[in-house]
């Protein structure tokens, strides 16, 4: 479940059934921590920017009832058309432990792919060249990382696939679309498993 704060679309809130809860803050109408509660534990991160507003820094913390304790942070780098390019993971003594890069083709006129190299992992997404379902949620393909819900990944575009060294992981998405390029209606696929969402939208 995903909630929107007051008539805007800055997301609120994600929920999913294994009770997990995400609830984000904002500061001057930017996103500013976002809180994970689950397992009875509470973790967030807050989010640092550069001067052109872009999150540059993301500060991770546990907090318990007595005091918030530090985990470590990871870095962003950009590239000329705004998307994440390398992030840097590091520990609370500022070691780096890993180096998570994405390459970008958009030369295909029929999608869009990601690379994304996590240690000795890779993974491939595919997007459609329609209206992302998330197109106008700021951050989405971040706070996607944060919360690990797919979902999210369809931010500019719609995800068609995600394939990886790990199977359990992989995806495979179809969409219908209204007369604005928007889905209407997800079909995913996981591990044989076939879910179907219905998606209306509301006019801010």
């Amino acid at each position: 479940m995903f909630k929107y704060l007051g008539n805007t679309n800055s997301l609120l809130s994600v929920e999913n059934s294994t009770g997990k809860k995400v609830i984000i803050t904002y500061k001057d109408n930017l996103m500013n921590t976002l809180y994970t509660y689950e397992g009875g534990k509470t973790f967030y991160v807050d989010f640092v920017r550069d001067h052109n507003n872009r999150i540059n820094k993301v500060n991770q913390w546990s907090q318990t009832a007595d005091d918030d304790i530090p985990l470590g942070y990871y870095t962003i780098t950009y590239n000329n058309q705004q998307q994440m390019t390398e992030i840097n993971y590091f520990s609370a003594k500022n070691v780096l432990l890993h180096t998570k890069t994405f390459a970008y083709d958009l030369s295909n006129d029929k999608m869009g792919v990601i690379i994304e190299t996590n240690k000795t992992e890779i993974t491939k997404y595919t997007f459609d060249l329609n209206n992302g379902l998330f197109k106008h949620v700021a951050n989405a393909h971040l706070i996607a990382m944060e919360t690990g819900e797919n979902f999210l990944l369809s931010a500019d575009h719609n995800l068609l696939s995600m394939k990886s060294s790990t199977p359990k992981n992989d995806l495979t998405c179809s969409y219908e679309y209204n007369l604005d390029a928007y889905p209407t209606l997800i079909t995913w696929e996981a591990l044989n498993v076939k879910m179907t969402f219905k998606v209306s939208y509301k006019t801010l």
